[in-house]
């Protein structure tokens, strides 16, 4: 459930002199997509010998990747998925209705949102568990949201916690079709909007509202990254790592 505060605002970013407003989800979702991409290239040139397993570059790939994929699945619901022809394809499906063919827009596009919030996420959990043992080795804490506390307060940047939290809420929730169950939210003032993360009752987000708040959350990753404790580690292993064909913004020219 969300309430709407009296003063709501818009969100706007800057990087690299340009300017990010989230206005519509497929242009927001691009938008997002080059920030990250662009941020990788910047991370390659400050650290002229990092490698590709280096968990530094890792999260801003599997970050970019998730962002870009939801931004092509995006056009493809604008672009295909309202074309009825397009259900021919699918040999058991003649001629959807109208209705049918919302429905399933609707769903596809509940899909996707659920794949940002949960991929994303994961990628950044991946990233900071990896910190843990880097910076505090002998640590035998487990808990994300008690990992996370610790990551913020270590590297001051505790401004982002309730940040962090609307997206750990929303993940959460997501888990259960957006229905809250963890006892432990609480409500969260965000962009001008209160999110109440009530027991029992749904949460509900728009694209808008997650493309700020992924975009939040890579500032975060961002100021970690060029934390000094952070920038003197010659090398940060991923464990998770596989080779991955990249992203399209890899043949972006800055």
């Amino acid at each position: 459930m969300v309430r709407r505060a009296s003063s709501p605002h818009k969100a706007v970013y800057n990087f690299l002199n340009m300017d990010i407003t989230f206005h519509n989800p497929r242009d927001s979702l691009y938008e997002l997509s080059e920030k990250l991409a662009i941020n990788y290239y910047k991370i390659e040139q400050e650290f002229p010998n990092i490698k590709k397993d280096d968990a530094r570059l890792t999260c801003y790939s599997k970050c970019t990747n998730i962002v870009e994929q939801i931004l092509f699945s995006r056009i493809f619901e604008d672009e295909q998925l309202k074309d009825s022809k397009w259900f021919e394809k699918i040999p058991y499906i003649k001629s959807p209705t109208e209705i049918q063919i919302k429905t399933t827009q609707d769903m596809f596009d509940s899909y996707l949102r659920v794949s940002l919030v949960t991929i994303f996420f994961s990628s950044l959990e991946t990233f900071l568990r990896t910190l843990q043992k880097e910076l505090f080795p002998k640590s035998k804490e487990n808990q994300i949201y008690k990992i996370i506390e610790i990551m913020l307060e270590n590297f001051d940047l505790k401004y982002y916690q309730r940040i962090f939290d609307l997206y750990r809420f929303l993940r959460n929730s997501l888990h259960n079709n957006g229905i809250i169950t963890d006892k432990h939210t609480y409500p969260i003032l965000y962009n001008g909007i209160w999110y109440n993360f009530e027991l029992g009752k749904p949460v509900q987000i728009n694209w808008l509202m997650l493309c700020q708040v992924t975009s939040e959350l890579e500032d975060c990753l961002n100021k970690i990254i060029h934390n000094e404790k952070i920038m003197k580690i010659e090398h940060i292993q991923d464990s998770s790592y596989f080779e991955i064909s990249g992203f399209s913004h890899m043949y972006y020219e800055s």
